[in-house]
């Protein structure tokens, strides 16, 4: 389950949006996006996972997404 799909799942069971639920999405957000990142491939259907470190995940997490 996506960050998106969870909050829209949220909403329609009628909870309200707060503050903390936008941060909990974001997070998750987050972790999907290094997840991708770190598990790609090339593009031959090789996995390139030991090249795409948890570190170079987050630094191209905040050069890509975060904004300053």
């Amino acid at each position: 389950m996506t960050a998106v799909e969870w909050l829209v799942g949220e909403i329609k069971s009628g909870l309200g949006i707060t503050t903390v639920m936008v941060e909990l999405a974001k997070e998750m957000e987050k972790e999907q996006i290094m997840d991708a990142f770190i598990f790609s491939k090339d593009p031959f259907g090789l996995s390139i996972g030991n090249s795409h470190t948890i570190k170079k995940a987050e630094d191209y997490y905040n050069e890509t997404f975060k904004s300053e």
